[in-house]
């Protein structure tokens, strides 16, 4: 494995070296893939449009600017693939099965636990299911800085936005899956509705959007609100499945094809 870091591969593209071409592409391929599968509208073409937007990157690697963010702009080059495939299935019936993340992991249960594995499989599923469920806006964004790891200014770049926008959408984006997976986190429901601002309230305070006076105030109410203790705590978790979400291994038989369609157009 190439262990040269994405701006090195990067001078070595551009004087010519193919190794290096597939190094990148094979490196950020997984990301690509995961970023498909909950962007397309139907997710059995997650793999066709990942191909796509790799070999599409391939051919167009030379012309990265030397200052751009090499994830920010895969992620543009797939989300526009995305498109195309919407309109290409435009009127045909969506799959709406998620694609459960392979390996050990908070959201699948430990080895030898069968009825924690059944749980996280439901978890996950019903996670995905509620990214998928959001506007396709408010999902780009979270996907990329809540399953990605991206920053506010990466996303915005890789969208064409403002960062303020990137934020407005992000916490809408946070506050609606939590909304939808709150059942699963918890093991009763919650009493009375949690006090509208908090969530996004919340949801800033984790991005250190939030001043100290501020800061002090939410903690203050939140610590003497159950409700609003509750919905806090359910929003961190359910970013915090985002992420593990994100870190997912890919399925080595898709990264094969990737790697081997990446091989026909880079010669």
């Amino acid at each position: 494995m190439d262990t040269r870091a994405d701006e090195e591969l990067l001078r070595a593209v551009r004087n010519g070296d193919r190794e290096a071409t597939e190094a990148l592409l094979v490196r950020h391929g997984p990301m690509v893939l995961r970023f498909a599968r909950s962007m397309c509208s139907n997710p059995t073409d997650a793999e066709d449009v990942a191909q796509e937007a790799l070999i599409a990157a391939a051919r167009a690697l030379t012309e990265v600017r030397e200052d751009a963010a090499l994830g920010s702009w895969l992620y543009a080059v797939t989300r526009s693939f995305c498109g195309k495939s919407r309109r290409r299935r435009k009127g045909q019936p969506q799959e709406t099965t998620p694609v459960v993340p392979e390996g050990p992991s908070q959201l699948q249960g430990g080895e030898g636990d069968p009825e924690g594995a059944a749980s996280g499989r439901e978890l996950a599923a019903a996670l995905q299911l509620a990214i998928r469920a959001l506007d396709p806006k408010l999902r780009a964004v979270v996907l990329l800085r809540d399953m990605e790891g991206l920053s506010a200014p990466e996303v915005a770049e890789a969208l064409g936005l403002e960062i303020a926008t990137v934020k407005t959408r992000l916490h809408r984006g946070r506050a609606a899956i939590r909304a939808r997976i709150a059942p699963l986190l918890a093991p009763s429901p919650e009493r009375q509705a949690s006090c509208p601002e908090v969530v996004g309230l919340f949801s800033r305070y984790l991005e250190g959007e939030i001043g100290p006076a501020e800061c002090e105030r939410m903690h203050a109410h939140v610590a003497q609100c159950p409700s609003c203790n509750g919905a806090c705590a359910s929003l961190r978790r359910s970013v915090s499945l985002c992420h593990e979400l994100g870190a997912a291994s890919t399925p080595a038989d898709v990264q094969d094809r990737v790697r081997e369609a990446l091989r026909v157009v880079i010669g």
